[in-house]
């Protein structure tokens, strides 16, 4: 896996995607730079920042490279900078990941970045946290200048609506897979469930159910592929009473039943 600090809320990995991922740590954010040549002679390497939960297709998560991965709150509590959380997509936006292909020279530049962070862990100075998370933002900063203007758009919100948006889905990282209904998000912040809906409805076209929803799809869809569990060990781990229900609420929002959907990931 790599280190990790005392605090479990920020990580770093020398290793590839899918071995260096466990249950626990898929709530983590992750920048993971790859050391994969690409075909094109002009692309050396990407760089990725990757959302809690994201489905990745497979030959992603079999990417080998370096990785820092770290909890939102890590981030929102440490930097000084919080208009990073929300001006670039990287948290705000609704693609499950952002690649960025890396040129040579940008490669180079990006290793370094990533050796000053493994070196904070390895020596735990005073304020070492305070130094990586600097570091996090100038891969935010320096990555913001590559990735192409009209790739991946964020639209222009009040900073509170946005915020209220963030710590939604650091619950929903939390919680989620126990936890589906709405009343018990808009509590925990302290909001009605109606503004919570009007928030989340402006910020991302989709209300807090929605979002539940969908968390919960995909994290199914990630057990069924990636584990060894039944159906029914599956349904018990998020929290269904029983596997017909289970079934149901995956059919009803992903269309085809469970089995049917893992028979064509698997055999088409």
């Amino acid at each position: 896996m790599g280190i990790n600090t005392d605090m479990s809320k920020v990580l770093f990995c020398k290793n590839t995607l899918d071995n260096s991922m466990d249950s626990i740590e898929r709530n983590y954010f992750r920048i993971f730079l790859s050391n994969t040549t690409l075909n094109n002679s002009t692309h050396h390497s990407s760089i990725y920042f990757i959302k809690p939960y994201a489905d990745l297709p497979l030959e992603l998560e079999k990417l080998k490279g370096l990785g820092v991965f770290f909890k939102f709150d890590f981030l929102q509590t440490n930097t000084e900078h919080k208009d990073i959380l929300f001006k670039y997509p990287y948290i705000m936006g609704a693609e499950p990941y952002v690649q960025i292909h890396l040129r040579k020279h940008e490669t180079d530049t990006f290793l370094n970045i990533f050796s000053s962070v493994y070196t904070e862990f390895k020596k735990s100075s005073l304020n070492f946290e305070k130094v990586i998370i600097s570091y996090i933002n100038v891969l935010f900063l320096i990555s913001d200048r590559l990735i192409p203007k009209n790739k991946v758009v964020v639209g222009k919100h009040h900073y509170t609506n946005l915020l209220i948006m963030s710590k939604f889905r650091a619950l929903l990282f939390s919680h989620g897979m126990t936890t589906r209904h709405v009343d018990f998000y808009a509590d925990q912040l302290n909001l009605t469930p109606n503004y919570l809906n009007v928030v989340l409805k402006l910020v991302s076209g989709k209300n807090a159910s929605t979002h539940i929803h969908e968390f919960v799809i995909n994290e199914a869809k990630y057990r069924l592929i990636h584990s060894v569990a039944s159906l029914k060990e599956v349904a018990h781990e998020l929290g269904f009473s029983s596997q017909s229900y289970f079934t149901r609420f995956f059919k009803k929002h992903a269309g085809v039943k469970p089995l049917e959907w893992f028979n064509h990931q698997v055999f088409s």
